[in-house]
């Protein structure tokens, strides 16, 4: 087991299959979505956001402007496409550091 890769964590809900954070959610999942976008933010041209675990109008807009920019429906919620987007680009400034 030493040599196996971590165990893959994900805050995001699995069902319902039509789940999405929006603004007014509060939480750790919020939490872990806003501190992606920071992170992101430092590499890709999205705004930054305060991690504060409350999906407000910052963070609805840095989420619309991120669907904007990777061709995703602009709702301003994360859903699932959205979550794996941020994800995928959080990895990739994961490399940079």
């Amino acid at each position: 087991e030493e040599a196996a890769p971590p165990a893959p964590f994900s805050p995001f809900p699995a069902e319902p299959a039509n789940y999405a954070l929006r603004e007014g959610d509060q939480g750790f999942p919020v939490a872990a979505l806003q501190f992606m976008l920071e992170e992101i933010s430092v590499f890709f041209p999205i705004s930054a956001v305060r991690v504060d675990g409350i999906y407000g109008t910052e963070t609805r807009d840095a989420i619309s402007e991120l669907q904007a920019r990777y061709l995703l429906p602009v709702t301003g919620e994360t859903d699932k496409l959205t979550w794996n987007a941020v994800v995928r680009l959080y990895d990739s400034a994961k490399l940079y550091q």
